[in-house]
C-alpha cells in the first residue's frame, strides 16, 4: 500500500534530520490515505509530519496535525496510541514554556507507564519518555527522574533483544531519541544540569 510505505517514509526521513523530505511525504501520504479512507494510516501520517514541522519549528502546523492525530486515534477509540500524538503536543509545549500543559502531558506519559511500562503500541517508546522526563523536570515534579530512568531502562532492555553487537550498538547511536537518552542518562548521572 502506498500510503503505508509513505508513512514509513516520513518517520524514516524524520529520524535521518531531513525534515523538508519528511514534511513532502507526509502530506502525500495523507492526501492518498484521506481519499482510501484508511484512518489509522492517516494518523500516523500526521503524528510524523507533525514531528517533522516541529523540528522545523512550525509550531503552530505540527500542533494542527498532533491534534489531527489525536482526533483519528478517539474516532478509532484506539487509546493505547494517543500518547505519541500526546508527547508531541508536549514537545510544542516545552518550546513554548507552556507550564501548565507540560504539567498535563507530564501528567499523561507518568500515567501511561504506569500501566503499561513498555509503552507497546507506541512506536517511538523512548522519545516519549524523554518528553515525559522533560515535562516533569520543567515544571519541578519530582516523579522525573523516575520517568527517566523507566525510559533508560527500556532503551536497555530493547537493546538486549539484539543479538549482535555491531546492530546493537547502530540501535542505540543512529536513531536519535536513543542517542538522546543516553546522552541525557549520562548526563544527570554526572549531576550536569539539564
Amino acid at each position: 500500500m502506498e500510503g503505508a510505505t509513505l508513512v514509513n517514509l516520513t518517520l524514516l526521513h524524520h529520524q535521518l534530520g531531513d525534515q523538508e523530505t519528511a514534511v513532502a511525504y507526509g502530506l502525500r501520504a495523507i492526501s492518498i490515505l484521506q481519499e482510501v479512507k484508511e484512518p489509522h494510516f492517516q494518523a500516523w501520517a500526521h503524528t510524523w509530519l507533525a514531528h517533522a514541522l516541529v523540528a522545523l519549528n512550525q509550531l503552530d502546523a505540527g500542533r494542527e496535525h498532533y491534534n489531527k492525530a489525536l482526533a483519528l486515534r478517539q474516532a478509532l477509540k484506539q487509546e493505547s496510541t494517543y500518547l505519541e500524538p500526546s508527547a508531541g503536543l508536549a514537545r510544542i509545549a516545552l518550546a513554548r514554556h507552556e507550564l501548565e500543559q507540560m504539567r498535563h502531558y507530564g501528567e499523561i506519559i507518568w500515567q501511561a507507564m504506569q500501566k503499561d511500562p513498555d509503552l507497546t503500541d507506541i512506536h517511538e517508546r523512548v522519545r516519549v519518555y524523554l518528553t515525559g522526563y522533560y515535562c516533569l523536570q520543567a515544571v519541578q515534579d519530582g516523579r522525573a527522574l523516575q520517568l527517566l530512568t523507566a525510559g533508560h531502562n527500556l532503551l536497555l532492555k530493547l537493546a538486549d533483544l539484539i543479538t549482535q553487537s555491531a546492530q546493537r550498538q547502530l540501535f542505540l547511536e543512529m536513531i536519535p531519541a536513543h542517542r538522546e537518552m543516553l546522552a541525557v542518562w549520562d548526563d544527570v548521572m554526572n549531576g550536569i544540569p539539564i
